[in-house]
């Protein structure tokens, strides 16, 4: 082979990697465009859970990321605003685009992302790749790089194969992220999670499940298993923690003891998988129902992820569940009104559904009761600033406050007699029907309670908890109030009796007295003057 001959096969040789050094080049761009692009779709969809409903979405911050001064905030707010002009009108759905801080409609890029419109989608890829947007694409990138983005979805890295024995991936080399054969391997790896769990071996699966999600963030399933691993079949080995051994956690906002590490280990595998993939209606419904309502009954922030799984496109016993978890949490009106569009003919629901008829008559109960103990409240405020106002010589002011607590007592005698009827409704629509029969006796017993008639209350409480005993915790815990409440000048102390387990439940309130409340939202109906906010 002469000079020649050599020389062309290394020209050859030269434009084959100079080639190759470009498409390279290329491809990494267009990763990286695809990056900003799903993380716009992200925060377009989420953005509303974390600021209108007020509830922190934890995003990176409660997935173990050490995340220092975020940025993602500033970032979308000025993306935000350059969208404004080059977004074009998107249609605003009264439903689901209207702040219920502000009552205004959301942003374009908002509400683009969340609609899910393979046109807008297209634009909002534009806006990815698009010159006016240039000084954001770079400050994402640097803020990604700096890890300064909490809400950044999970990216694999080289590192997570070298962090320890435990760490490593079974049968998951470096070799396998080329080629295109990052998906294969987390098909691969899959089975070996289910091994280990089939063997029992729970401890060896986490590690796992993070890097077959982090191989492929788009492994739906992986996210909906592996959560299920983490909140249900790691802590159901567990000892339940006494609640005086509980320990508060800022990062939470609640006590937390063994069970509750593991259940939000699952929360933050969904969060995470929400992040990855925005539109995918399963793992906001995971999220709120099988771990908020299901193990940390925290009714609130179940309802606001089923309500976003609603919002995509989902199965119809999703709305279901939404209407269930809105009753769960005290919202009765809006949970009579999705029934009712859901039953509605010329809407394309089912009329006559009889789990919907009878969920309205349930939530209508509710809602009447609700009312009446507000009206309660504020009759007996209205009686407390009477009788201040009197000692300060005001009587124009008594006699006014004293006038209002007459006409709320009124209105919470009326509204509880209105639920005492759809309960007595229900229950004879029902036979044994358990619900309608502990409601009637807590109302029942309560209003016996206020006249004086502590003892017949407490005996009423006691037969119903044989009458129904799924809700015996309500019934009890209405005892317990009762109780507490007798002094040893009322007539009768001498004859009350606290049971083993009541006395057992008074010294664990004593141990955890002095500790810090979880404050949930009060939904007040009826207002007054004489309760202050």
């Amino acid at each position: 082979m002469n000079s020649k001959s050599n020389a062309l096969i290394g020209l050859c040789f030269a434009a084959v990697f100079i080639l190759g050094a470009l498409q390279g080049s290329r491809i990494n761009t267009i990763k990286k465009d695809e990056v900003f692009y799903r993380w716009l779709i992200s925060a377009g969809t989420q953005i509303p859970l974390t600021k209108d409903e007020r509830i922190e979405f934890e995003r990176g911050a409660n997935s173990g990321r050490n995340v220092t001064d975020p940025m993602d905030d500033e970032l979308f707010t000025a993306i935000d605003d350059l969208a404004e002009g080059y977004l074009p009108e998107v249609p605003i759905d009264p439903e689901s685009d209207i702040s219920q801080i502000t009552g205004e409609p959301y942003s374009k890029l908002i509400r683009a992302a969340r609609l899910g419109s393979a046109a807008l989608d297209d634009k909002i890829w534009e806006m990815a790749t698009a010159p006016e947007f240039a000084e954001q694409t770079a400050n994402f990138h640097t803020y990604l790089s700096t890890n300064r983005l909490q809400s950044a979805s999970a990216a694999f890295s080289l590192s997570t194969l070298y962090q320890g024995e435990e760490q490593q991936a079974q049968g998951v080399g470096v070799t396998s992220m080329f080629f295109g054969l990052r998906k294969v391997a987390a098909n691969f790896l899959w089975l070996q999670v289910e091994d280990f769990w089939h063997e029992g071996q729970m401890h060896r699966m986490v590690p796992l499940m993070r890097t077959c999600v982090a191989l492929d963030p788009s492994f739906v399933d992986a996210y909906l298993m592996g959560a299920w691993h983490l909140a249900y079949n790691i802590p159901a080995a567990l000892e339940f923690t006494p609640e005086e051994l509980k320990e508060w956690s800022e990062r939470r906002q609640r006590w937390m003891g063994v069970r509750e590490h593991w259940y939000f280990a699952g929360v933050d595998l969904l969060k995470d998988g929400a992040w990855n993939n925005p539109r995918d209606f399963r793992l906001y419904f995971d999220l709120g129902y099988s771990i908020y309502e299901n193990k940390l009954e925290d009714h609130e922030n179940a309802a606001i992820y089923i309500r976003e799984a609603t919002r995509q496109w989902h199965e119809l016993w999703v709305d279901r569940m939404y209407y269930l978890v809105l009753m769960r949490n005290g919202q009765y009106e809006e949970s009579i009104e999705g029934w009712e569009y859901y039953m509605h003919p010329d809407k394309g629901g089912f009329p006559g559904h009889l789990v919907g008829t009878r969920s309205i008559k349930t939530n209508k109960a509710f809602l009447a009761e609700a009312r009446s103990e507000d009206a309660h409240e504020c009759a007996d405020a209205a009686r407390a600033f009477s009788v201040e106002a009197a000692k300060r010589g005001d009587d124009a002011e008594a006699q006014k406050a004293l006038a209002a607590a007459v006409e709320f007592e009124q209105l919470a005698k009326s509204e509880m007699a209105t639920a005492r009827t759809m309960w007595d409704l229900l229950l004879g629509q029902g036979a044994g029907d358990t619900l309608a029969l502990s409601r009637l006796a807590l109302i029942d017993s309560r209003e016996k309670w206020r006249n004086g008639d502590w003892q017949v209350a407490l005996g009423d409480l006691e037969f119903a908890s044989y009458e129904a005993i799924t809700y015996y915790e309500d019934l009890s815990a209405l005892t317990m109030e009762i109780k507490l409440s007798i002094s040893e000048d009322d007539p009768g102390y001498e004859d009350l009796v606290f049971t083993t387990s009541e006395r057992m439940a008074i010294e664990r309130r004593g141990r955890v007295a002095d500790r810090k409340d979880v404050t949930k939202n009060r939904i007040r109906r009826i207002t007054c003057d004489y309760i202050g906010e």
